[in-house]
């Protein structure tokens, strides 16, 4: 009996050091696996660690993951040991959410929440699940089945795959931290990128490409277009529609010009509410006018201190995953960012061209006030010099240098006048005049006077290209019928804008129609003007076009 006992006595203690050992093994693969698990910082192979390890710890035959979007449904599945469909988190998958303990099973199959559980799976058996939390948010699911031998999983088994859902769920938002982290530098380095542009005077139409472009690329949107007011002076408040001025991604000729009223639209919603606004599709939709299929849309106003100046929009195509409501902060801190570089540039632009027109007004002032005066005073001092002289070669001489002075003192008037004229490039009629003149009498083998009087820079645009074209028009004429050796061209503007070129030629000749004249008569009659023609004492012709200030 002794010896029975004994024996009884050794397997019971034999028992309960395998039960050690096997706890033992049991909390070093644990720590291996939460070591593996909390090891990196990708999404995809995170889960995949948490799976296996379930598995292996577990001895189920399948494991599965599964994390869910902010609005709904999974945005990562992982799972190994079977293939199948993706669950969708509906049916038994569901209960796992709320539960404060592992939801256990011996069969599946015969729970009555596994009807909604997907088709394409291998027969199953035993099942174990836990949601993924970490304090009281849940990320997802983490379910095993099928444990070898048949058996079903143990309470040693839940408190493992509860172990290791806590570390998953751990890792998970360190993951998440982390790709936002990324989202936000990306972000930030796109906006820096606007600054930077703008900073370097970059095109204001090429900033606001650049704009579109990169917020395409960071939201993986397939297309973007900016839309701003048709007129940016109109209030927000009473704008009626936008038009939109930039594309990215799509035919420019299909897109750009299109108008989108403010009622009734994304755009328009965005645009009046000044906030960001996501939809599945345009309210007001364009894929008949821009050729293409359009989904889920994103419109983020372009705000800025108490203000909004149009609207960015990011697109995908027709079929497309909605756009997650993560994104909205990043990219529309981005807009406000962009919006506001735009401002800050557009007033930079203001005040140097403000202090570009108080130079040019200083300027101007004193031409007029210093070196206009002292040419007089010098003009009178060479007038009253001449009125003493007793030689007709003195006073023939003092003469021509009076009347050079007083061609100087209307060619500084001139500038002064230019001066106080618009700066943009539609004003510069007088360089325009002179580059064609020298374009055209290039290889004419004549010598030209030209003659250029009066305040050109305060013509309007489309005057001075009328009157750019009225020159060009009698001056081929010359080159082409009147074999002259002298050529001059008088512009000058006063009440009226008139162009006269006269020539030392052979003369007009026979009927005037057939000369190339006839387009310089309808312009003067275009515009309320006179068109003369006339010979030239000792020979040649003057044609005279003079046509009234708008």
């Amino acid at each position: 009996m002794s010896q029975l006992r004994l024996r009884e006595l050794v397997t019971e203690i034999q028992y309960r050091v395998n039960l050690l050992v096997d706890a033992r093994e049991l909390m070093d693969g644990l720590l291996d696996a939460m070591l593996a698990v909390t090891s990196g910082l990708e999404l995809e192979a995170t889960l995949r660690r948490v799976v296996l390890a379930a598995i292996k710890l577990t001895d189920a035959g399948y494991g599965a993951i599964g994390v869910f979007k902010a609005s709904g449904g999974l945005a990562e599945f992982v799972q190994e040991g079977a293939t199948g469909s993706v669950p969708v988190g509906h049916g038994l998958l569901s209960l796992l959410l709320d539960a404060s303990q592992p939801v256990r099973l011996q069969d599946l199959s015969k729970h009555p929440a596994a009807a909604a559980f997907p088709g394409g799976h291998q027969p199953m058996g035993s099942f174990i699940g836990v949601p993924v939390r970490v304090r009281d948010r849940v990320f997802g699911n983490l379910y095993l089945t099928d444990k070898a031998g048949g058996r079903t999983f143990s309470d040693d088994d839940g408190e493992v795959l509860q172990a290791l859902a806590a570390v998953a769920g751990i890792a998970i938002e360190n993951v998440r931290l982390n790709e936002e982290s990324r989202r936000r530098l990306q972000w930030r380095a796109a906006a820096d990128e606007i600054r930077s542009e703008l900073l370097a005077g970059a095109d204001a139409d090429d900033v606001l490409r650049l704009i579109a472009e990169r917020a395409c690329q960071l939201v993986g949107a397939d297309y973007a277009f900016l839309a701003l007011p048709t007129d940016p002076e109109t209030p927000a408040d009473e704008v009626t529609e936008l038009v939109i001025t930039m594309a990215a991604r799509f035919d420019e000729g299909t897109v750009v010009g299109r108008t989108i009223p403010i009622k009734g639209s994304t755009c328009g919603e965005a645009f009046r509410t000044r906030m960001p606004c996501r939809a599945s599709a345009l309210y007001y939709d364009l894929s008949s006018e821009v050729g293409v299929k359009l989904g889920p849309v994103l419109a983020l106003p372009l705000r800025t201190a108490g203000s909004v100046s149009g609207v960015l929009a990011v697109l995908r195509k027709l079929g497309g995953e909605n756009f997650e409501a993560e994104q909205v902060p990043f990219v529309a801190s981005f807009t406000d960012q962009a919006a506001l570089a735009l401002q800050v540039a557009r007033e930079q632009r203001q005040r140097y061209e403000l202090g570009l027109l108080a130079d040019r007004e200083r300027i101007a002032r004193d031409l007029h006030d210093r070196v206009i005066q002292r040419l007089f005073t010098i003009g009178l001092s060479l007038q009253a010099t001449r009125h003493r002289s007793r030689s007709p070669e003195t006073q023939r001489r003092l003469g021509d240098g009076i009347e050079d002075l007083q061609g100087v003192i209307s060619d500084i008037r001139t500038t002064i006048f230019d001066l106080h004229g618009d700066h943009d490039g539609t004003s510069r009629l007088r360089k325009r005049l002179h580059e064609a003149i020298a374009e055209l009498t290039a290889d004419a083998g004549l010598r030209s006077v030209v003659r250029l009087s009066g305040p050109l820079g305060v013509v309007p645009a489309g005057l001075a290209d009328q009157v750019e074209a009225v020159m060009r028009e009698a001056i081929s004429n010359v080159l082409r019928h009147a074999r002259a050796k002298m050529l001059t061209v008088t512009v000058t503007m006063d009440d009226d804008v008139s162009v006269e070129v006269t020539d030392d030629g052979i003369g007009i000749g026979g009927s005037p129609e057939g000369s190339g004249l006839r387009n310089l008569a309808e312009r003067a009659v275009e515009h309320d003007g006179t068109l003369t023609l006339s010979p030239r004492p000792g020979g040649g012709t003057r044609v005279f076009w003079s046509v009234p200030l708008p």
